[in-house]
């Protein structure tokens, strides 16, 4: 406990390493389940494929296969019927009406449509080419683990930025407090304390969201804030003056 106070009140920069440890953490784990679950949803990608291909474009145009129109469906273990998807090739027309479309993806003889929300894109088909029935699924456990570690470097960023503006929210009422309780913070302090209270908030908050426990913003918000009171009553009355220059360290 010592040391934590030593940190507050005598230690250097905003917090910010300890909270780009928490993002980096934090990112390494959903991404373990995010590849986790899609290497689960593999053999349904492989079965949509089997339903769907081949497919056979010449000069722009879908001919194989010719005149048809296939709906993929998925087949969950349990249920009774097949489940149709959103992925319809339909050869039997150049366009189709968007505004009668759902939210999926569609391909004619010249076009693909990909709908979201009433978002309609049209990609015009161009050249010659030709997805063959195949085995694609080490194919797809390649573009899994690509996107895994994209969405894992992406993810550290937005983290560390979302934790950061946290920690300075916070650091608002860590400023209130202090001065309620006699002790006063400067601004690097309150940054400090808040970043800690946070990631102990996490740390408390992240195995019981797993059971749907405490998975409450408020309580979120409580918690910090209790921490926050419990550090500032631990320290010596009058810290540190609230200085006018103060000079904070580099992240």
């Amino acid at each position: 406990m010592k040391k934590l106070i030593n940190y507050v009140l005598n230690g250097k920069g905003l917090g910010a390493k300890y909270l780009l440890v928490l993002a980096l953490v934090v990112s390494i784990i959903v991404s373990i389940m995010l590849r986790i679950g899609g290497s689960e949803a593999i053999p349904y990608a492989q079965s949509i494929a089997d339903q769907m291909l081949p497919v056979k474009v010449q000069n722009g145009r879908v001919v194989t296969p010719a005149d048809t129109l296939k709906i993929a469906s998925l087949q969950i273990d349990g249920a009774s019927d097949p489940i149709a998807l959103p992925v319809v090739i339909d050869t039997r027309t150049d366009t189709l009406d968007t505004t009668q479309l759902k939210d999926g993806i569609y391909l004619t003889r010249t076009t693909l449509y990909t709908v979201n929300r009433n978002q309609v894109k049209l990609v015009r088909l161009e050249g010659s080419f030709e997805l063959p029935r195949a085995d694609y699924r080490e194919t797809f456990k390649s573009l899994l683990n690509w996107f895994a570690v994209i969405f894992a470097v992406a993810a550290i960023a937005f983290l560390f930025v979302f934790y950061f503006l946290l920690t300075l929210f916070y650091a608002l009422f860590a400023k209130f407090i202090g001065s309620l309780a006699s002790r006063p913070l400067n601004f690097d302090q309150r940054m400090r304390l808040s970043s800690l209270a946070l990631i102990a908030a996490y740390i408390i908050f992240y195995p019981l969201g797993w059971f749907n426990i405490l998975n409450n913003t408020l309580i979120f918000f409580i918690v910090v804030i209790g921490l926050q009171a419990w550090g500032i009553s631990k320290f010596p009355i009058l810290v540190q003056p609230e200085s006018k220059e103060e000079n904070s360290d580099n992240i």
